[in-house]
């Protein structure tokens, strides 16, 4: 990891100038606005990782928590939490329903709040510079209003060359990736007043799939980030290549896998076309893009798709009868079309053909599979695919180029 001095020299550096973390500076209100749902003991490693920040003259630091569901001890620790501190805003009640707290999150950000920095109630921050590091950089642009976005670098996906990169949200999601910059909540600080605005909408949406049940949720795994994209895609955001936050997992959890599978997660990825379809109809020009658009960590938001696809119809083949795979079934033929939608977002002739034959070749070995009965020998070839489709043609950090 990154040493505190090492951090300060890249810092500067980035800054063009060698003003000392502490220094006066202009006053600033910063909210870590954390949503939490039964991970007491994470939240307050989280929590403690924020009390052991260095906090720059100037700068107010306060917390935004919103539990609306919880069933551990979350409630009595957020109680014993705000009695003796004047800095934490809460909303800490039992409702009747477990799907969503967005909402309560954005009524309790206070008014004059400056910046958001959005965080998971299991990641914390590795290093006691991080939120210093965020603040030197606002304040040393805070004559830009149209600054309204910066992505803090996941420590493990940094390369620590404190290179910074600035263009519009758009542009940086076409460089970097739509979910690398968007994607992992605790990555992304926001000017106050469109992360509100975002969260709002946010939190319509989950309202309107409140009815649906979890395996038939028609929300992408994602569709967080296409309310963001929506609200600042043609305003000036930046990425900084230095180690700000981490997940406390090093690894998925089996209680994290297990709630993805019940919440159909891997065919919700697929869904990330859908928001993408309606993000491109309200005028954002989604057009022309890069591949790197579709970077998700080592390859390709495609090549996920169609392994899921893949992998859904050998395990039906195989006679999988769950529930998980019987309603991805359902769905089959319609998240194909989904899949092929991709290329419409593509610019270069070349990718587009790469594409257009990646898909027909994967399509035309499920009818293949479908009309033999599930045989072997075509099995062996579906499994083939989805080996070639896990090929990994990124490295683990985000800012890299494809090999």
């Amino acid at each position: 990891m990154i040493s505190y001095y090492e951090f300060r020299r890249l810092l500067a550096s980035i800054l063009r100038e060698g003003s000392s973390i502490n220094e006066s500076c202009s006053h600033m209100k910063i909210v870590i606005a954390i949503p939490t749902f039964n991970r007491c003991e994470k939240l307050k490693r989280s929590i403690e990782s924020i009390d052991k920040q260095i906090i720059p003259n100037g700068v107010e630091l306060s917390l935004a928590i919103s539990n609306s569901a919880s069933t551990d001890s979350t409630q009595k620790f957020l109680r014993e939490l705000s009695a003796h501190r004047s800095n934490t805003f809460l909303f800490n009640q039992q409702t009747d329903w477990t799907g969503g707290n967005y909402g309560y999150l954005e009524n309790i950000i206070p008014e004059q709040a400056d910046w958001v920095w959005y965080m998971g109630d299991d990641d914390y921050f590795p290093e006691n510079t991080s939120i210093a590091g965020i603040c030197e950089f606002l304040i040393k642009n805070d004559s830009d209003q149209e600054l309204v976005f910066v992505h803090a670098c996941q420590a493990k996906r940094s390369h620590q060359s404190g290179q910074i990169f600035k263009n519009d949200v758009l542009s940086l999601c076409n460089e970097f990736g739509y979910i690398e910059m968007l994607g992992w909540i605790s990555s992304i600080v926001m000017r106050a007043q469109p992360f509100k605005n975002a969260l709002r909408n946010i939190d319509r949406r989950v309202q309107r799939a409140r009815t649906e049940p979890k395996l038939g949720n028609s929300q992408s795994a994602f569709f967080h980030s296409s309310y963001f994209l929506e609200e600042i895609f043609n305003k000036k955001g930046a990425f900084i290549d230095l180690p700000f936050v981490e997940p406390q997992d090093k690894s998925m959890t089996q209680e994290t896998r297990q709630r993805w599978q019940n919440e159909n997660m891997g065919e919700r990825y697929i869904y990330v076309v859908d928001d993408l379809l309606r993000l491109k109809n309200t005028g954002i020009p989604l057009k022309n893009l890069k591949q790197s658009f579709f970077k998700y960590h080592r390859y390709h938001l495609w090549d996920r798709f169609v392994i899921h696809q893949l992998s859904t119809l050998e395990a039906f083949g195989r006679g999988d009868k769950t529930d998980l795979v019987a309603v991805s079934m359902q769905r089959f033929t319609k998240n194909w079309e989904r899949i092929i939608e991709i290329i419409s977002f593509i610019g270069d002739t070349a990718t587009q053909k790469h594409l257009n034959l990646q898909f027909e070749i994967a399509i035309g070995l499920c009818n293949l599979f479908i009309e033999k009965n599930f045989d072997h020998m075509v099995k062996e070839l579906i499994m083939r695919q989805i080996e070639l489709h896990s090929v990994e043609i990124y490295d683990f950090n985000i800012n890299q180029a494809c090999h």
